[in-house]
């Protein structure tokens, strides 16, 4: 009695197994990832579509796709001011001397 595997489990396990247990590792880490999420309910969405694999697609589809400046929270980082300040100079909300007084802030000095 071998524990051998035919075609067709072979099969099954290429085409269907390998590809769910895959992107149940990236909703895994996504949800890990999430940082709006609390502890439990983390721990509620990795048990419920790890039982209930329809909703882990669910969970991919409405998930909602941020960049990197709406995940790392609001626009107060220094890049991002400058980013806001250079395109306010460009439509003539401030000045160049307001403009070379935020650099100098965003400087330091």
């Amino acid at each position: 009695m071998g524990c051998a595997v035919t075609s067709t489990q072979g099969a099954y396990l290429l085409v269907i197994v390998i590809p769910l247990f895959v992107v149940w590792l990236i909703a895994l880490v996504d949800v890990v990832r999430q940082p709006h999420m609390s502890r439990r309910i983390k721990g509620m969405w990795v048990i419920s579509f790890s039982l209930i694999w329809p909703l882990l697609v669910m969970y991919l589809l409405t998930r909602p796709v941020q960049g990197r400046f709406e995940r790392q929270g609001s626009r107060d980082y220094p890049h991002a001011r400058l980013v806001d300040a250079a395109l306010a100079h460009e439509d003539g909300v401030i000045d160049d001397a307001q403009l070379a007084s935020l650099v100098r802030e965003l400087r330091g000095g």
